[in-house]
């Protein structure tokens, strides 16, 4: 049986994070990402062989400290520790999302600025942006919830991976 053990920062759901209390979370089109009240997470697994595997995700807000915020960054990453101080982080999925409101916002192809999957930029267009988006909160549910997500299986569903 394999055990799951939570981050417990940040446990308390009914605050949002600073990142996310602006009044243009989250952009107009991506009522998806409303769900994300926390700007960071993560959750690990203890394999039978005594390795241990986690996610970790990070919103950001950009620039950090000054308003108005013109930019979120959702990045998703997997690590692996099996052994005394070997730890191995790959960058999964990472989004960045402008703040943007207004008429000429009709998809996500319109806030959705850059798509990097695996350290890769892939092009950006409408069915891209909303996979990844979707993707991300799949992965954000998940480690939320205190489960490890299937990376490869969730990117290769939302056709982002082969």
């Amino acid at each position: 049986m394999q055990n799951k053990i939570a981050d417990t920062h940040q446990k308390n759901t009914n605050h949002k994070s600073p990142a996310l209390q602006s009044e243009n979370w989250p952009p107009a089109p991506l009522s998806a990402l409303s769900a994300i009240t926390k700007s960071s997470n993560q959750v690990m697994q203890k394999n039978p062989d005594g390795s241990i595997d986690g996610v970790r995700y990070v919103v950001m807000a950009e620039p950090i400290s000054l308003r108005p915020i013109r930019s979120w960054t959702i990045n998703i990453e997997k690590w692996s520790c099996k052994g005394v101080a070997d730890i191995v982080a790959e960058d999964t999925l990472s989004i960045n999302i402008l703040n943007k409101a207004g008429d000429d916002i009709t998809g996500y192809v319109d806030v959705v600025k850059d798509i990097t999957i695996g350290g890769h930029k892939i092009e950006i267009d409408s069915h891209n942006s909303f996979n990844a988006v979707m993707a991300a909160v799949v992965f954000i549910s998940k480690v939320d919830a205190g489960r490890l997500p299937d990376i490869e299986k969730t990117l290769s569903i939302y056709n982002l991976i082969d």
